[in-house]
């Protein structure tokens, strides 16, 4: 799910959720005009938790940030 500049990732784990998270990139004034990106709400069903579910979903949002900020230079 996207909001120009916002998205919500999930984690699902045969067709049951298992974790999420929130990612928005922010336009920025200063560096440049170069974006960032905040990750926030990153939560894991308890049934799923200490299997790396959150730390992927994690490098998935940083991979995102990534992507948008090189987007809009």
């Amino acid at each position: 799910m996207a909001f120009g500049g916002s998205a919500i990732l999930i984690g699902e784990v045969g067709g049951v959720l298992a974790a999420s998270c929130s990612l928005v990139v922010v336009p920025n004034l200063t560096r440049g005009g170069s974006p960032y990106g905040l990750i926030e709400n990153v939560v894991t069903r308890t049934d799923f938790g200490n299997r790396g579910f959150g730390k992927r979903l994690l490098l998935a949002a940083s991979n995102a940030a990534w992507w948008a900020a090189t987007r809009s230079c």
